[in-house]
């Protein structure tokens, strides 16, 4: 007989940030503390903070009940839909299975806030990896990759199991331009083995480098994959039709120097959020705090000839919202349109 698993959840119903978002991303140069920043990722209140609890099968349920449990094709990886007590909101959930001494025990991957019990899993499969699709009333919602482990054959949704490991910096080149080689590393840890900062390291042609002490919002892992979108014709193709890693390299702010994105958050519904370093003219990067801390997400298109930069992303569960910003003539960034629509 198939068991039940019963898992307990503390209802938080709030989502991903919209492009105006007033959340402060924190630099070493300003001497903000760790301890402030993980106050404000505290009051996020996302699904998220679910993410890495463990339960197994014996477990009760509270505010919630379970419409779905079932496993995927994808080694250890489980879902789970819930019905949120006396409402017609659902939490859906991906686990990892963990271990079955006596009782099966799982970890909770990851979760998303859904207003509609409609959902369908779809897995493709491919030599390296495998993909699980969520799709909410035929639509694409969010989708999870999961690389297989070579040391130990086993899958880790996007590279999560291998979080826990230092990389040196000069271990780890992230990428490399004509004018600039990346690296990066973690230097600390949150107690949920999450990167708490990270330090990016950037050497020029010459030979000079310079060190950015970076403290993500929220993210599982560090970069570990890279693209280059600088001096491309067909940039605004490529953003649309391929799914954007955590670290990009991009010209953003139209003075014809490479400028780089990195991942701040991710776990939220609309996708991850990208903090912005501007290069300048002394060859310096420094944080765009407009694009990073207001803007947020990655622009769908990058307009060189009026400046302008086009998003377009996913608002709570039902809307979609579409926005741009132009550079103005005084280098500073406004929002010039704004519109948003029911799915």
């Amino acid at each position: 007989m198939k068991k039940v698993t019963y898992i307990y959840l503390l209802v938080f119903l709030t989502f991903s940030s919209c492009g105006k978002s007033s959340q402060k991303t924190i630099t070493d140069s300003e001497k903000s503390s760790v301890a402030t920043n993980e106050k404000k990722e505290q009051a996020l209140g996302q699904n998220d903070i679910y993410i890495n609890r463990e339960f197994n099968e014996m477990t009760e349920l509270v505010d919630v009940k379970t419409l779905k449990f079932e496993k995927t094709p994808i080694d250890s990886i489980w879902y789970g839909l819930y019905n949120i007590t006396n409402s017609k909101n659902y939490i859906f959930a991906v686990h990892k299975f963990l271990e079955n001494p006596d009782v099966a025990k799982y970890r909770i991957v990851d979760t998303v806030n859904l207003k509609s019990k409609n959902i369908d899993v779809k897995i493709e499969k491919f030599s390296d990896h495998k993909i699980l699709n969520l799709l909410l009333d035929k639509k694409l919602v969010k989708k999870w990759t999961f690389k297989l482990n070579s040391k130990n054959g086993q899958n880790s949704v996007n590279g999560k199991e291998d979080q826990f490991r230092t990389i040196t910096v000069d271990g780890k080149q992230l990428f490399k331009t004509a004018n600039f080689t990346y690296f990066i590393k973690t230097v600390s840890f949150t107690e949920e083995k999450r990167p708490r900062a990270l330090q990016i390291k950037i050497i020029d042609k010459s030979a000079q480098n310079q060190l950015i002490n970076f403290i993500p919002e929220y993210i599982y892992s560090v970069p570990e994959e890279a693209v280059s979108f600088f001096n491309d014709p067909g940039i605004n193709q490529k953003i649309n039709k391929q799914n954007l890693p955590k670290f990009i390299i991009v010209d953003i702010n139209f003075d014809g120097l490479e400028d780089f994105v990195i991942a701040n958050y991710v776990g939220g519904n609309a996708g991850i959020l990208y903090a912005y370093f501007i290069q300048d003219k002394d060859e310096k990067f420094k944080i765009d705090h407009y694009l990073t801390d207001q803007v947020r997400f990655f622009p769908r298109n990058i307009d060189f000839k009026n400046k302008t930069l086009t998003f377009l992303h996913l608002s709570d569960c039902c809307s979609q919202v579409n926005f741009k910003v132009q550079l103005q003539n005084s280098n500073k960034w406004k929002q010039t349109f704004y519109e948003e629509k029911p799915l």
